[in-house]
Formats: structure tokens, C-alpha cells, sequence
């Protein structure tokens, strides 16, 4: 979650709108641990009274959508669900964006910085000022489409296919919220512009092993001082079983290895546990 004056954004799970897990860099930049095909929203909160209506756009891996939103300046805990925007014969519904692997294209490269792994959602935030009043007719019939969102393809150091797993984009998904009502009216209409410029958000996203190459996440302390610094305890063994896995190497070879996955172990865990002989 990060957070700008009275708007606090987060990436949630589509369907239970469970938050997804995050980190934070060493310069305080969010970067938010998700995994391909998994559906989305992005929860954007205000939580205060603001002296200005506000004014959001939103951008997914740099590309601009072609909506905003208004939050009114008088609302002090509103919370909207950001997807791809439809109305259709009267109603309005977000779809769900979605993580996927973007196409990929290798290359000789020497300026390949890992981070370029990573997609990126941001918001900007302006006054809402008054632009234009008109009468105004909604047609109960008028379509608004959703916008289409595509990965862009992603290029990637040649004779470096194990970063085709590595690299994260959006797409839009499956996932529907329920329409929204949009009743048949006549009446005036008050068209909002974008205002002094205010600040802007931005949230990193990627999969764990994503992370990892860009140097987000790091080795656990306790796996490096188990692995270089203490020698073999025949007494003792990991407090995790190992999962097999395939693993692509820098010279096209493929590989089995153990993953000791110690992300689902209960916290105040012992890391090591008596063996039973």
C-alpha cells in the first residue's frame, strides 16, 4: 500500500479482494509479490476530506487508460475497485486486469537492467476543476466499450531464456463485477478537468522469482549462514521439505533442483528440527 495525502492505493485479488503481498526497496519503493494468471483490481481509497474535489488517471505498464475518477472533496472513507470500465444498455461494471507473461524477444544487450522485469501501476492526481455545464441526455442504450490491454513484448539478453519466467505484465481478465444501474435521465452535467497537478502513486509488481533477479527480495540471512558459515550438523536437518523443480541454465541446459520454500512456514518456527533416526 502506498499513500498520497487522503488517496492510499493497493493491489487486491480480484474475487475476495484479498491484498497481495508487498516489500519494500531500500529507498521505499513498493514492489507487490504476485503470480501469472492471477485476476485484479486495483483499490483506490480515499480516506479524508480534501479542500478539492480529486481528480485521478491511471496508467498500467505506462499505457494511459482512457478514464478518470472524481472523488469528491466531502467524502472521507470511499473505496473503489479500479478495473477496465464497460457500461452497456445502462449499466456499469469493471472487468479484472490480470498478470500474465508477456510475449518476450532475445537480443545482445549489455544494458539490460533486471528491474525492466517488473510492471508497474500508477495513478496521478490533480484538482478537480469545473470545465463545461450542459444539459445533458443519457441514453439508457449508450456503450461506453472497455478499454483492450496488451503486454508489450519485453526484450530480454540473448542466451537468457530462465527470464521468460521471470518478467510480469498485464492483461485485461475474465472476472466481472455486477452491473451497476446508469438510469435513462435529462438534466445538467458538469464535465471535470484536471487542475493543479497534486503528486502521483506508483506500485511495482511482480513474481517472486522476478524479484529475486532484480534484487527486491533477497537470500534469506538464515539460508546463507546455513548454506556458507555453519558446517554440516548431523544432529539437525531443515525444517521445511524440499520441492523439485526444474530450473533453465544460462548454457539451455534444464536441470532438477531442490526449492527449500520457506515462505508458508509459521512464523517463530524453528528454521532447523532434530533429525529422528
Amino acid at each position: 500500500m502506498v499513500q498520497f495525502g487522503a488517496l492510499q492505493i493497493q493491489l487486491v485479488q480480484a474475487i475476495n479482494k484479498e491484498p497481495f503481498k508487498e516489500h519494500t526497496s531500500a529507498n521505499g519503493d513498493v514492489y507487490v509479490e504476485v503470480e501469472p494468471d492471477v485476476e485484479y483490481f486495483l483499490s483506490v481509497h480515499k480516506t479524508s476530506v480534501t479542500d478539492s474535489h480529486l481528480y485521478v488517471k491511471y496508467q498500467i505498464d505506462d499505457e494511459t487508460l482512457d478514464f478518470c475518477s472524481i472523488f469528491p472533496r466531502y467524502l472521507n472513507d470511499e473505496k473503489r475497485f479500479i478495473g477496465l470500465y464497460q457500461e452497456k444498455k445502462g449499466g456499469g461494471s469493471d472487468k479484472a486486469l490480470k498478470f500474465v507473461l508477456p510475449p518476450t524477444i532475445e537480443r545482445r544487450r549489455s544494458d539490460f537492467d533486471p528491474r525492466e522485469l517488473v510492471g508497474s501501476i500508477r495513478i496521478d492526481i490533480s484538482e478537480a476543476v469545473v470545465g463545461s455545464v450542459r444539459s445533458h441526455h443519457h441514453d439508457f442504450n449508450e456503450n461506453h466499450s472497455e478499454q483492450s490491454v496488451r503486454p508489450k513484448t519485453v526484450t530480454i539478453p540473448a542466451k537468457s531464456p530462465q527470464l521468460k519466467e521471470k518478467v510480469v505484465r498485464s492483461a485485461g481478465g475474465d472476472f466481472r463485477t455486477d452491473p451497476v444501474p446508469v438510469p435513462e435521465k435529462a438534466g445538467v452535467s458538469v464535465r471535470f478537468e484536471p487542475g493543479s497537478p497534486l503528486g502521483s502513486l506508483t506500485l511495482r509488481y511482480c513474481c517472486a522469482k522476478g524479484l529475486l533477479e532484480a534484487g527486491i527480495l533477497q537470500s534469506a540471512d538464515i539460508w546463507r549462514f546455513l548454506r556458507e558459515e555453519k558446517p554440516a550438523d548431523p544432529c539437525y536437518e531443515l525444517n521445511v521439505q524440499p520441492k523439485r523443480q526444474k530450473i533453465h541454465c544460462e548454457n539451455g541446459t534444464v536441470k532438477d533442483v531442490d526449492l527449500f520454500d520457506f515462505s508458508e512456514v509459521p512464523d517463530g518456527t524453528p528454521v532447523l528440527k532434530p533429525k529422528v533416526w
